[in-house]
This record gives structure tokens, C-alpha cells and sequence, in this order.
């Protein structure tokens, strides 16, 4: 089959269309950060602390760490969209990119997994008031 060329206003709409994404995928980034940082997170820790009130916010803990977990995958998916459009011209940046990414989700899974964890923990806490003494290293969260 033969292999057809582009022509220069087919490949600078392809360019276009890539930065687009790219700065579209970035707004995303930046607006869902903002979601979660000054909205959500705000819900899940409440007035009495941490301990005291996550057992009664799961759906505000597991809304933040579902937002983190999108917001690590959309830069997962700019850092593979740069490195498709300019992994040629500037491969070690595009790479250092990437594993950044990659850095920045695994992140994102030990903290949200520890979040969910201390969302057990506060039930288990507000389950047994006698073993409070037990809690001390986290009660001041």
C-alpha cells in the first residue's frame, strides 16, 4: 500500500490538535487539583480531627482519593502525550517527564491507601472507647 504524505495544513492541524490536548489535558489538571485540595480534602478531615471524624466521611475520604487518583492519571496521560509529540527532539526531558508521572501516581496510591486505612482505623476507634489509650500516637491527628 502505498504511504501517502501530509500535506503542511494536515500535519500542522495534527499539531494543533496535540497541543490542545495537551494544554486541555493541563486546565483539567490544574482545576481538578483545585477540586480536591480546597473542596474535598476540607470535608474528610472536619473540626475534631482526623481520628475523631473519618469514620462518618467515607464518601468525602473516598471522593479524595478518588480525585487525587484521576489527577495523577491525567498527568500520566500529558506526560505520554508529550513524549509522543516531542519524545524525538527532546527525549531525556520528555522521560524525566514520564517517570515524574509514574513517581506522582505511585504517590498517589500509598496515600490513598493510607487514607483508607485511617478511615478503618477511626471506626475501629470510635467502636472501642476503651482502648483509647491505644490510640494515642494517632489521637492527635
Amino acid at each position: 500500500m502505498p504511504q501517502t504524505k501530509l500535506t503542511h495544513s494536515q500535519a500542522g492541524s495534527h499539531w494543533l490538535a496535540s497541543n490542545r490536548l495537551i494544554g486541555g489535558l493541563m486546565l483539567l489538571s490544574f482545576a481538578l487539583g483545585i477540586l480536591s485540595n480546597f473542596a474535598l480534602q476540607p470535608l474528610a478531615w472536619g473540626k475534631a480531627g482526623f481520628l475523631l471524624e473519618a469514620a462518618a466521611r467515607g464518601a468525602a475520604i473516598g471522593g479524595a482519593v478518588l480525585m487525587d487518583l484521576t489527577l495523577a492519571l491525567t498527568g500520566l496521560w500529558i506526560s505520554v502525550v508529550l513524549r509522543q509529540r516531542y519524545g524525538e527532539r527532546q527525549p531525556l526531558l520528555t522521560l524525566f517527564c514520564l517517570a515524574l508521572s509514574v513517581a506522582e501516581l505511585a504517590l498517589c496510591l500509598v496515600e490513598g491507601s493510607a487514607m483508607m486505612a485511617m478511615r478503618s482505623l477511626s471506626a475501629s476507634y470510635l467502636a472501642q472507647p476503651q482502648l483509647a489509650d491505644a490510640y494515642t500516637p494517632v489521637a492527635t491527628l
